[in-house]
């Protein structure tokens, strides 16, 4: 397997699954088992190898599926992990929390020249590692491309397709831009962990208050923006509405994407895009119902002793996943809205299955064979840096998802 990183050494695997242990990553290997080309040769990765060997034994019945190899690495353990990831052009991580376990990967694949993919929804590691990489990743060309999953591919790459067509109709530039979320799913316990590392950290609940966390450091916007109330009705879409949960996770992936492409979906530093994201509800009693649920988990996580005795005992822990009939029944939809100078109304719908689990597991294993073998045609060309799926991939990853049934249409 060539490397497409102008580096002279061949590599053993295109993919590595990292964290292929966890509930996601037994959905990653199978999505992979069932969608890598046939001569795409991948392997998965964790601290234990017997279940490594399980979850291989258990995968599906595909050609690919025999030659999958299997590779043990540890987060704790350097040489492991750089062992790992000299191995492959890409690392695919569903590692997390990832400020715990996929620091090191991401440290590893800059120095060594290796793609990195990811499904993290922590905004504070994302500024970390842009801190710490951004500049040598450009230098060498690799793309370390984290929020791969539902956080933030629907948002990220739906108002990417969003600000295409606007500019393709009108040959303008977005103004506001807002997501109105519907989705059936069960809770996440990853998600669930992220929140409270976040509430635990002081530095880091004053950063997700700041929607340009994630901006070049240079075009960081002086000007402060003002924020919708916690209840309205959206005569849009006819809906009454609240903050969506990852919507602190989701606007600055989409703000950092703006930002790097020379503000092509609208706005500027001194006049910043504005885009929000709004849980849409059908009826005015389940829109407060949700949002008194959100005021007081938002209560009990601020307060130490609540939080480790009342929340972490009634949320679900990481790498706890769903039923069958969960994941079949899930689905999510974003209806994605704008408006050109000219007051002309533009919607974008992104829609897809269970979102937190099968279809976060299907846009990462997406993203990462995108990496693994398209990376001439990408819209970043050769460049490199920590960068949103939009900037790395853009409509290239857009169609791929297409085509596995997450779908991207303009509503007429």
């Amino acid at each position: 397997v060539k490397n497409t990183n102008n580096m002279s050494e061949e590599r053993e695997y295109a993919v590595i699954l990292f964290g292929a242990t966890g509930y996601t990553g037994r959905l990653t290997a199978q999505y992979l088992a069932e969608n890598a080309p046939k001569d795409l040769k991948w392997a998965i990765a964790g601290r234990n190898e017997n279940q490594l060997q399980l979850i291989k034994a258990k995968l599906p019945n595909h050609p690919s599926a025999p030659s999958v190899g299997v590779i043990v690495a540890d987060s704790k353990d350097q040489k492991s992990i750089d062992a790992m990831v000299q191995r492959t052009r890409v690392v695919l991580s569903t590692a997390g929390p990832f400020y715990l376990y996929s620091t090191p990967v991401v440290d590893a694949c800059v120095r060594l020249g290796t793609h990195y993919v990811d499904i993290t929804g922590e905004p504070t590691w994302i500024r970390k590692m842009i801190d710490q990489h951004h500049e040598e990743a450009v230098k060498k060309g690799v793309l370390i491309v984290s929020a791969c999953g539902f956080d933030s591919i629907p948002a990220d790459l739906g108002v990417h397709f969003l600000a295409n067509n606007v500019h393709k109709d009108s040959g303008e530039t977005c103004g506001d831009i807002t997501s109105f979320v519907q989705l059936k799913s069960g809770p996440s316990g990853g998600t669930a962990a992220t929140f409270l590392s976040i509430m635990e950290d002081k530095a880091a609940r004053k950063q997700m208050g700041n929607p340009y966390l994630l901006h070049p450091r240079e075009l960081q916007p002086t000007k402060r923006v003002s924020r919708p109330g916690p209840l309205n009705y959206s005569s849009d879409v006819k809906k009454y509405t609240v903050p969506f949960v990852m919507e602190s996770a989701n606007q600055k992936v989409v703000h950092r994407s703006n930002a790097l492409l020379d503000f092509q979906y609208g706005g500027s530093k001194s006049e910043p895009l504005i885009y929000n994201e709004r849980d849409a509800r059908s009826s005015l009693f389940t829109a407060v119902t949700f949002l008194f649920i959100l005021a007081t988990m938002l209560f009990l996580a601020s307060v130490s002793f609540l939080r480790n005795n009342v929340l972490k005992r009634v949320l679900p822990a990481p790498g706890t996943g769903q039923t069958e009939k969960q994941l079949k029944e899930g689905w999510f939809k974003y209806t994605i809205i704008t408006r050109n100078k000219k007051g002309k109304k533009y919607t974008a719908l992104v829609k897809g299955g269970e979102p937190g689990y099968l279809e976060t597991s299907k846009m990462v294993s997406e993203a990462a064979l995108c990496l693994a073998t398209q990376r001439d045609q990408l819209p970043i060309g050769s460049k490199g840096g920590v960068v949103p799926p939009a900037v790395a991939m853009g409509t290239v990853l857009i169609d791929r998802l297409h085509k596995q049934g997450i779908t991207f249409e303009m509503a007429s």
